[in-house]
């Protein structure tokens, strides 16, 4: 019997309470806090960038969009990161997990391919085919609010190079995230269906479950009404 996840307990305590604003959004990273408020309220369909730490930020995703996800995921452009904890797409600059990395005294590596390493690989790439079509379904239908949780402080200019990128498909919002003290919970419309929002503290790096649930409620409420 596996031991129980860390955020479990977290998660049962919580109750849900935002299992249906939740379905009106999708995650575009940088990291997966997104994705445990997802998880957290009982939405796990996931996607693409769920989990994923998009290392280069918003140009990497501009780049990945713009170029219609060509090559994502390719074996000769994957190197360890973080120990081998993910496994990174030199040409995107995002990282995912995998069972790829074989972790050494002496570092992570990818290993030489052998037939246990290729059919590993093979299912992988498979599992990226699959999230990569289905995430460009969801941009050609439009209509969801992607979210772009980011670590910095993001330019009006930079959310909307973004923005245009996911435009490119279909009709998409976009909620772009922020941390600041004084203005929790709150969302500013910059464009069309484009919005930064700000949460008082970001969930720690190690414990990307650990999420405000009440700044997270308050900001997801503000950006569907600005939304609709």
């Amino acid at each position: 019997m596996s031991a129980p996840n860390p955020w479990d307990e977290y998660f049962a305590n919580l109750g849900a309470p935002l299992r249906e604003e939740v379905k009106a959004f999708e995650s575009l990273g940088q990291n997966c806090e997104f994705a445990f408020v997802q998880h957290g309220n009982e939405f796990g369909e996931g996607n693409l960038l769920s989990w994923a730490l998009v290392e280069g930020g918003i140009p990497a995703l501009v780049k990945l969009l713009n170029q219609n996800f060509a090559g994502l995921f390719k074996r000769d452009a994957l190197e360890p990161l973080l120990g081998g904890a993910l496994v990174k797409d030199r040409q995107y600059q995002i990282a995912f997990h995998s069972h790829l990395v074989v972790r050494q005294e002496n570092g992570a590596t990818l290993p030489t391919p052998t037939p246990e390493q290729d059919a590993i690989y093979a299912e992988e790439a498979s599992k990226h085919a699959y999230l990569t079509g289905k995430m460009r379904r969801q941009l050609t239908e439009g209509g969801r609010i992607w979210v772009y949780r980011s670590p910095t402080a993001v330019k009006w200019s930079e959310s909307a190079a973004l923005h245009a990128a996911l435009n490119r498909f279909g009709r998409n919002q976009l909620l772009v995230v922020q941390t600041h003290p004084q203005r929790n919970g709150q969302a500013e419309p910059l464009d069309q269906g484009l919005f930064h929002g700000y949460l008082a503290q970001a969930a720690p790096p190690d414990k990307a479950w650990f999420f405000d649930p009440v700044g997270w409620g308050t900001l997801l409420r503000a950006t569907l009404r600005l939304a609709r």
